[in-house]
């Protein structure tokens, strides 16, 4: 079973028209010692397998356009668990528009 994965950072900030490339840290805690794999969707194959790990942390470089979600599985059943990567371009995306409730326009 699988208890916790997270990406760190989970937002890259990129200048417009450009990839992010940066390291990515996954992390991930398992019930039980297990072997796991981690892929990116729509790719078949992994990106990084551990072997009978109960806690797994690595960094790995990667180059990605825009949102990009990653499958975490567990070898032995069909668990899995998904988080995202987000791509945010300056001055298009970064920063939320805000509008004051008290505002008329």
């Amino acid at each position: 079973m699988i208890e916790s994965f997270s990406i760190l950072p989970s937002i890259c900030v990129v200048a417009r028209e450009n990839s992010c490339e940066q390291d990515i840290r996954f992390q991930w805690r398992l019930s039980h010692a297990s072997n796991s794999c981690l892929f990116l969707v729509g790719e078949e194959k992994a990106l990084y397998c551990s072997d009978m790990q109960q806690l797994t942390s690595i960094v790995l470089r990667l180059n990605v356009q825009k949102e990009n979600e990653f499958i975490l599985r567990l070898g032995a059943s069909n668990k899995e668990m998904r988080r995202q990567l987000k791509v945010r371009e300056l001055g298009k995306d970064v920063r939320q528009s805000r509008r004051h409730l008290w505002s008329v326009f």
